[in-house]
């Protein structure tokens, strides 16, 4: 896929051009795991944060993909090299993070904390996916039965500990307390 990306954009594909709703080049890489094409695009030129008209951004298309954690990695980073904190992004990203209920959602969470200022509760997750269309699966299963699981469990054990590690800064465990984790 590389090479032909690379070919259209040498001879002048814009990587800025948009689908009348909004879909950009790097909405539809960020549905692929592997992160070589968005890297590509992303330096030359394609917005990292361009929203679809239904709000929809490449960080958020990254979590749709399976096996994309590669993706949601590089899509966080773009914010890091931009400077920008995920304030907008953060609960659409739990959200659907929850709402997949996949293998990788501890450590999509786990590389989406340090570029948060703030990590809401348990009970402000649960208030965010209660309103219409924020959990497309709720067709398949219940909110309860959603946030009720053992990956829902581990996630909020997670927001909850670095909560509790940031408001201490000054006691045994400085910043993070997942200081280990590759890419924190």
């Amino acid at each position: 896929a590389l090479p032909t990306v690379a070919w259209l954009v040498e001879r002048g594909q814009p990587v800025t051009q948009t689908t009348p709703s909004g879909v950009g080049v790097l909405h539809v890489a960020a549905q692929r795991p592997d992160p070589t094409v968005a890297h590509f695009l992303h330096d030359a030129g394609a917005d990292p944060f361009a929203e679809t008209q239904q709000g929809e951004i490449p960080l958020l298309i990254s979590l749709k993909s399976k096996g994309g954690l590669a993706m949601f990695r590089f899509m966080l980073q773009c914010y890091a090299d931009a400077d920008r904190t995920l304030d907008e992004a953060l609960m659409p990203c739990l959200a659907r993070i929850l709402d997949r209920q996949d293998a990788d959602a501890v450590a999509r969470v786990r590389a989406l904390m340090p570029h948060a200022t703030h990590l809401p509760s348990e009970a402000e997750i649960r208030a965010f996916m209660g309103r219409p269309g924020q959990a497309p699966s709720l067709s398949f299963r219940t909110l309860e039965q959603t946030l009720s699981s053992r990956a829902s469990a581990a996630v909020f054990a997670l927001l909850k500990a670095e909560r509790i590690a940031r408001a201490a800064p000054s006691t045994a465990m400085p910043g993070s307390i997942w200081r280990g984790e590759p890419g924190l």
